[in-house]
Formats: structure tokens, sequence, C-alpha cells
């Protein structure tokens, strides 16, 4: 996948995310911490951060209602390692133009 289409899939994925967010979670945005923010650690990721533990602890303890399957679509963390280095960086990008758009 070229740069462009992953940067593409990326700000689909986090538009969906953010929007479930919105409703599962209003004002998620201002107490994420973007210093922190990685989807390669499962406690800084979105579900992470949000959450206060990683995502099968956020399933685990029902706060997450989800599958993997339909978090991962959602942009809300990488899941498994991304075979394609330019889609997981794409993804990581995004959450953080979503956010800091948010906040301006």
């Amino acid at each position: 996948m070229s740069e462009l289409g992953a940067q593409y899939k990326a700000a689909e994925r986090v538009e969906r995310g953010a929007g479930w967010l919105d409703t599962a979670r209003p004002g998620w945005w201002t107490t994420f911490d973007l210093d922190r923010f990685s989807l390669a650690d499962g406690c800084a990721c979105v579900v992470g951060q949000l959450a206060g533990h990683d995502f099968d602890d956020a399933v685990d303890d029902g706060w997450l209602d989800l599958t993997y399957e339909l978090a991962f679509n959602l942009g809300l963390f990488a899941g498994p390692p991304l075979q394609n280095e330019a889609e997981y960086q794409a993804l990581e990008d995004e959450w953080r133009r979503v956010i800091a758009e948010r906040r301006s």
C-alpha cells in the first residue's frame, strides 16, 4: 500500500473511532496525553490511555464493549503489528492530528 493509501485508510479508521468515542466518552480528547501516546504500547494507545489499562483489561472489565476486529477497524489500537510501517505510522499520525484539531 502506498503511503497516501495508508493515510487514507488511517483517516477513515480514526474518523470512525473518534465518532465512537464521542458517544462513549464525550470530551475524550481533553485528557489524552499526546506526549506518551503510542499505538505500540498497550497502556499508551487510545484505549490504554482512556481506560487506564490495556485493551485486554478494558474488555475484561467491561469498559470496552467491542470485539478486537471492530476496535482495530475503529483505529482504537494497533492490534497485531501491521505488515506495513507506513500504515502504522499513518494511523498514529492521524490520531495526533484529530486530537490537536479538537483542542484548537
